[in-house]
């Protein structure tokens, strides 16, 4: 197998005066993933079925460092009533 055959798209190929685009870490998609979006899922263990998890669709907004804050509602009903939620 020739490298040209080896290629998986068509065309030329990478040209050699550029250096290639690096791909990004893990960590990075990750707090790309997080930037771009405002809802994501909190996961605990279900009382009612033990070792499943009961997932809630949770909001959240980041601060200044990029760290997501959780919009968690108190009332009853809104979120499994074995957590505990901290003024954290």
């Amino acid at each position: 197998m020739t490298s040209s055959s080896a290629r998986k798209h068509a065309g030329p190929g990478p040209a050699t005066d550029l250096p290639p685009v690096p791909e990004p870490t893990f960590a990075e998609r990750a707090r790309t993933l997080v930037y771009l979006g405002r809802i994501g899922s909190l996961s605990t263990l279900s009382r009612k079925q033990p070792g499943f998890p009961f997932g809630s669709v949770m909001p959240y907004g980041l601060d200044d460092h990029g760290r997501p804050i959780f919009l968690i509602s108190t009332m009853p009903g809104e979120f499994p009533p074995h957590v505990s939620v901290a003024g954290k």
